[in-house]
């Protein structure tokens, strides 16, 4: 991990300690909704594209690590001051930012499937989770992906105004 990724983390865990995800439980619903849209697109991609491979039924994994088989490791002290899958999609994202031209290359052309995780950490969600169909953050924020049709639409889930 180079210094910039770095201290774009340590940017990214400054802003989830400061902030309250109870203040932001509509966005964060949307934005767990377009995580969930987003990651079945992309498995459902890989599985297409890569009939050996078999991802399973969670949906939280790492594409970059999957389609290129290369693993970017956090900074040691993140791995005891988060819980294990908010570690798995903080340190997912960084690696598909590095191996996002590669990941292109390779014929994906799907959009980056983290951004969503990374703005509902910011907003202060934390402890992610995906149990059977249900996907949530602590504070109890959640959504549940079924049927998974409904989820796997080439429209984003959008933030209505109000």
């Amino acid at each position: 991990m180079n210094k910039e990724m770095e201290q774009e983390l340590d940017d990214l865990i400054d802003l989830q300690n400061k902030s309250n995800a109870s203040d932001n439980v509509e966005l964060i619903k949307i934005l767990l909704k377009e995580l969930a849209r987003r990651l079945l697109l992309w498995k459902k991609a890989i599985e297409e594209n890569n009939k050996n491979i078999e991802i399973g039924t969670n949906i939280l994994f790492d594409i970059a690590l999957i389609v290129t088989g290369n693993k970017l490791e956090l900074p040691p002290f993140i791995n005891v001051s988060l819980p294990h899958f908010d570690r798995l999609m903080l340190a997912s994202y960084f690696n598909w930012k590095e191996k996002e031209e590669e990941i292109k290359s390779l014929g994906y052309d799907l959009e980056n499937p983290y951004l969503p995780f990374i703005e509902i950490f910011k907003l202060g969600g934390c402890c992610l989770k995906f149990e059977y169909t249900r996907l949530e953050v602590y504070p109890f924020i959640g959504i549940n992906v079924h049927p998974k049709e409904d989820f796997q639409s080439d429209l984003p889930f959008r933030i209505e105004s109000r």
